[in-house]
């Protein structure tokens, strides 16, 4: 670098010029370095940004991939609710009509009871009507197969007697002497145990 002619002595102004050539240059050195600073400063502002810009992508799809397996979740609890609730209404549609069954089945238990019941009655109504001949005639009646020989009247033959009086046929009535009556049995229970066999108890 040169200094106007004529100013300085050529000697000092030669210095002068080098001496301002060297600042120049020490300046240009100093704004390169700083250039160069801020651009390396730069460039990891930069970097840095497209790092959180990336982190912020993947975060944002984890969110997203959780939010949809969040739904996938609630999707297949409330599928689960509905087939709970589907199979809450079949079993209480199957409890009603199995309470319907039951109560049925307890009706017709209480009508075959109550048949039985008055069966029962007649056959003790007859019975008693059997014994009353008896303490009347002080005789034995004979049962329907024993009466022309005159043999005396058993419990089989007493119960025989009382199931024909009740109105059963003497073939059906024979049937279920022979099938119910056991050693031992008195005629109360032997017509009992007939009156049970025919009603199929």
């Amino acid at each position: 670098m040169r200094i106007g002619a004529g100013v300085l002595p050529k000697e000092l102004e030669e210095r002068a010029g080098e001496l301002l050539g060297a600042l120049y240059e020490s300046a240009l050195n100093e704004a390169r370095a700083a250039l160069d600073n801020e651009r390396k400063d730069m460039q990891a502002l930069i970097s840095a940004a497209q790092q959180a810009t990336h982190d912020g992508k993947i975060r944002h799809e984890a969110s997203a991939e959780a939010v949809a397996r969040s739904e996938a979740r609630a999707d297949a609890a409330w599928e689960q609710v509905r087939a709970l609730e589907a199979q809450l209404a079949a079993a209480i549609t199957q409890g009603a009509a199995h309470q319907e069954s039951l109560q049925a089945g307890v009706r017709r238990l209480d009508a075959e009871n109550e048949m039985l019941r008055k069966r029962l009655d007649a056959e003790q109504t007859a019975n008693a009507a059997l014994r009353d001949r008896v303490d009347a005639n002080g005789v034995t009646l004979p049962a329907s197969g024993a009466m022309a020989s005159g043999a005396p009247l058993d419990a089989a033959g007493e119960a025989t007697v009382a199931l024909l009086q009740l109105g059963y046929k003497p073939v059906e009535v024979s049937r279920l002497v022979q099938k119910t009556a056991a050693d031992g049995d008195d005629a109360e229970a032997i017509i009992r145990k007939a009156l049970r066999a025919a009603l199929g108890n």
